[in-house]
């Protein structure tokens, strides 16, 4: 076991920064020092700038235990310095292939300095936990920007002249003169359409960042970017028997709950009763019997709302692990989705009114700098309709059609059978036979509805946004849609906005089912593991099952809170929030699309067609890039150095 008084880049809502010149000039280290500071006034620790003539680097975080952190880090002989903000869960297989006998004394920051120095680049695959690094090596006289395999950390860079500014949100990076500061409208088009497919863009023109499991190089001679990780798609698992699968999760998952926890005093896990959530409760709650660590649960009530509210199930399992449980109600402050970009620098969090912002609020008040959150479950263990294309070619019709009725009328589906079945049979036929059907059919309007069509046209849109459903490198269509669904660039943007938003409150986000072990055993089940006779997550409940309540693990419906959503956006066409639309003004928005849009969506909610939850996401990605384009593009934007305002009723701590 680490000793925790070195870890102090644990200390939760860390943050890295630093400006390089490639060619030996001075950099200032009063731009590091602003781009390193908190937005908002609370209980972090600066260090640095670490200023050595053309290099600056900086981090920011919060003490662990009391602990000095050790960062910026220099090695004197190599000359390389490193701002490291994450964690390494694979410790001890680090050490033992550097040949490192007193790991238990050094930092991740540390450990990968010194592996760095000693192995180059090659020490990067090996490295397993959330995280994003930035090494400056003065005599190669190059920049090494790191995201970990999964992108939960992220590091964003921007070209300055000579050399390279980094940090770990774009917001740092505003406070470069000179940085383009224009809309990225391209970006801005995937991200309003619902669908974000280049994981390098970010809203602004001159910002980018590092894509999850890559590593870029920067120098005099320019960028350059390799994947360092990816799922093996050949790896296949076959067990003897359902227990043995079960096990093997349990172990896994145990280890990457174990990970997040270590050297966290007060832990709130985001609790909605689902199963995810629930698993990850009850694994926090049985790891800590002996790293003891103060856990709290928070669950997010929708009184009169049925289907969005699951206290109920959430009460349940916090009374069985002893976890103190508190309700947050629901209670609609769109308001602050006006505030959140002007703090952020960023896009709004695309989440329901207020919920996260009374969520991270209510957290941050009981003192936690930790929170779990269930992403990932869903994703890596739900299963895919996509088996069914696996069945097809396999020549087992009624299987296959089967499978498709399951998923059709799973709890929680909008889709039909033929909906549903659509992209498997697609999948399933002979690519000349593809071919030739879209020979022969007629072109159809793939533009997303409420933009313009010039404006799409303009930003290549329908492209952007296309792309298949399955990776084809693997050798089932099931394996490579459940890669493709759990790595999509999209779930990780939305990922990070929360991610951004509880930062602001001062908390780190961390998820379980997001770890690089627990997905390569995901991609590699056989289907029956992921999905069977109609239910989903098999070897999460057959792991799980002595730890949680039985009502909760034979669930098979789950929260939903498009009607929540539907609520808030009547108040808002009630508010008058949808006309004089500033995105309307600037071209991008089809200001006649949306009136017709939201009385499509009442009627449809009238009639219980649960089709009403897609036009309710588009009118709420609508408003919350309305709620964006103001506070950082539109007419009377704030210039990106202004006074941030804080969230409605934050908590200073």
């Amino acid at each position: 076991m680490c000793s925790k008084t070195f870890h102090a880049e644990d200390g939760r809502m860390s943050a890295i920064a630093g400006v390089v010149d490639f060619h030996g000039g001075p950099v200032d280290p009063a731009l590091v020092a602003r781009m390193i500071a908190p937005p908002q006034p609370c209980d972090l620790e600066v260090r640095g700038p670490l200023h050595r003539s053309s290099s600056a680097l900086a981090f920011c975080g919060r003490r662990a235990g009391g602990a000095t952190c050790d960062q910026p880090l220099i090695d004197s002989r190599s000359d390389c310095a490193i701002v490291f903000d994450g964690r390494i869960d694979n410790r001890q297989d680090v050490a033992g292939r550097l040949g490192v006998a007193d790991s238990a004394r050094r930092s991740d920051a540390r450990l990968v300095l010194d592996g760095y120095t000693s192995r180059g680049l090659d020490v990067i695959p090996g490295l397993s936990g959330d995280f994003a690094f930035a090494i400056w090596d003065g005599r190669a006289r190059q920049l090494i920007l790191v995201r970990d395999p999964l992108g939960v950390r992220q590091v964003c860079f921007a070209p300055v002249p000579q050399g390279l500014a980094f940090a770990t949100d774009a917001r740092q990076l505003l406070e470069i003169e000179g940085v383009d500061r224009r809309p990225n409208m391209g970006f801005f088009a995937e991200w309003m359409a619902g669908w974000i497919t280049h994981p390098s863009d970010t809203i602004y023109q001159g910002i980018h960042r590092v894509p999850a499991a890559h590593v870029l190089t920067a120098s005099a001679s320019g960028v350059r970017r390799d994947r360092y990780w990816d799922i093996d798609p050949d790896r296949r698992l076959h067990y003897r028997d359902d227990a043995e699968y079960a096990c093997h999760f349990r172990e896994l998952f145990a280890s990457s709950v174990r990970s997040r926890v270590r050297s966290a005093d007060r832990v709130a896990i985001a609790l909605s009763g689902g199963i995810d959530s629930s698993a990850i409760t009850a694994m926090a709650a049985h790891v800590t019997t002996t790293e003891p660590a103060d856990l709290r649960a928070y669950n997010i009530s929708y009184p009169g709302l049925p289907e969005a509210d699951e206290d109920h199930y959430a009460r349940l399992v916090a009374d069985t692990h002893g976890v103190p449980l508190v309700t947050i109600p629901y209670v609609g402050r769109a308001d602050n989705y006006l505030r959140a970009p002007l703090l952020l620098r960023d896009v709004a969090p695309g989440g329901v009114g207020a919920v996260d912002v009374g969520f991270y609020e209510t957290v941050a008040a009981d003192g936690c700098g930790l929170v779990l959150d269930g992403t990932g479950g869903d994703e890596w263990f739900r299963g895919t309709a996509y088996h069914a294309a696996d069945l097809l070619r396999q020549g087992r019709l009624i299987a296959a059609v089967r499978r498709l009725r399951e998923h059709a009328s799973h709890c929680g589906s909008i889709h039909g059978l033929l909906a549903v079945a659509k992209g498997p049979v697609w999948a399933a036929c002979p690519f000349a036979l593809r071919r030739a059907i879209k020979r022969v059919l007629p072109a159809r309007d793939v533009v997303p509805r409420l933009f313009r069509r010039d404006f799409a046209r303009s930003v290549n849109l329908v492209e952007r946004i296309t792309e298949p459903n399955y990776d084809g490198r693997f050798s089932t269509f099931a394996a490579g849609a459940v890669y493709r669904d759990a790595t999509c660039e999209h779930g990780a943007h939305s990922w990070h906005e929360d991610v951004r938003l509880a930062a602001a409150f001062g908390m780190e986000m961390s998820a379980p089912f997001q770890d690089r072990a627990l997905a390569e055993f995901a991609v590699a089940l056989p289907e029956e593991q992921r999905w069977s006779k109609g239910r989903a997550k098999r070897v999460i409940r057959n792991g799980m099952h002595d730890l949680m309540p039985p009502v909760v693990l034979g669930r098979d419906d789950k929260g939903n809170g498009s009607e929540a959503q539907f609520v808030e956006i009547r108040q808002l066409h009630e508010a008058g929030a949808f006309d004089g639309l500033q995105l309307a003004a600037a071209g991008v928005v089809d200001a006649t699309e949306i009136e017709p849009m939201f009385r499509s969506m009442c009627d449809m909610f009238s009639r219980n067609d649960l089709h009403y939850e897609i036009q309710a996401s588009q009118l709420w990605l609508l408003f919350c890039a309305e709620c964006t384009w103001r506070a950082l593009f539109g007419e009377g934007a704030r210039p990106s150095n202004a006074s941030r305002p804080a969230l409605q009723g934050r908590a200073t701590r």
